[in-house]
This record gives C-alpha cells, structure tokens and sequence, in this order.
C-alpha cells in the first residue's frame, strides 16, 4: 500500500497547483468594455446610418425589408469582447438579432457589412431626385424639345 503522508502530500500539491493555476486564469480574462448598452444618442447615429432599416443581408440575397422592431446589436458581441462604439454596432431587426445571438460573424460577413455601409452613406449624401428613381445614379437625359430649343 502506499504511504498515507504521501498520499497528503500529493494531494496538497495539487490543491496548491488547482489554486494557483484558477488565480492564473482571471488574471487573464478577457478585457470587457465597462459600457455594455449603446446609448440613445449611439441608437439615433446607428439608425440613421443604416437608414432606418435591419442591416441584415443574406449571402445570395437581398438586404432585409424590416423597419420596425430594430435593435442596436454589437457585430462583434459584448460578451466575446466586443466593445460597445458605433463602428462595432449594427442596426438588427428582432427576429436576425435573435438568430445572430452572440456569434462572431464571418470576415466576409463584416467585410460585406462595410461595404454597404459605404452604399448607405452615399444614398444619405445624395438623395435621388424627383426624377430619378432611387437606383439610378445617372441624371435624366433631357428630351427632344428641350434639345432642339438649346441650339
């Protein structure tokens, strides 16, 4: 059999192992932004961004049609170290903020967030016309009066 004071021995050693290697582990915890809700003025920034709608699009689809029930989402989520600023928020519906939860989206996922966000913008600094329909970008080619009338 084996020695009942090294029996004791070994087994303080590895409480004394336990202990020191959990006061290790949160020495390292992950840094956490101490703000974890956008603010209003962070909500009014975010909606107006994204237009007043769910900034969501599927991967072969379109972008989703949802104006109601918007949420300010982390893309990069709170609880995975996400801080709380406008570049990290998005501007979800109910039901995508749901799906999403607290998973970290793909690279091509934010990739493709950034650059609709630049779309966004340009539809915010140059509203379409009357003339225009929202997808054109192309001015009205003037008509045949009107051309006639200026040579």
């Amino acid at each position: 059999m084996h020695d009942p004071t090294l029996v004791l021995l070994c087994l303080g050693v590895a409480f004394v192992a336990s202990l020191l290697l959990a006061a290790d582990l949160g020495r390292r915890r992950r840094w956490r932004d101490p703000q974890r809700l956008f603010t209003w003025e962070q909500k009014r920034a975010l909606l107006a961004r994204a237009g007043h709608r769910c900034e969501h699009k599927a991967l072969l689809g379109y972008r989703c049609r949802a104006t109601d029930r918007l949420e300010a989402d982390h893309v990069v989520p709170w609880s995975r170290g996400g801080p709380t600023q406008l570049w990290n928020g998005a501007v979800l519906c109910h039901r995508h903020n749901r799906n999403k939860s607290n998973t970290i989206p793909t690279a091509l996922y934010r990739w493709r967030l950034v650059h609709r966000r630049r779309r966004y913008a340009l539809r915010i600094a140059f509203p379409p016309t009357k003339d225009q329909s929202p997808c054109t970008t192309r001015p009205p080619t003037p008509s045949a009066s009107t051309r006639s009338n200026s040579s």
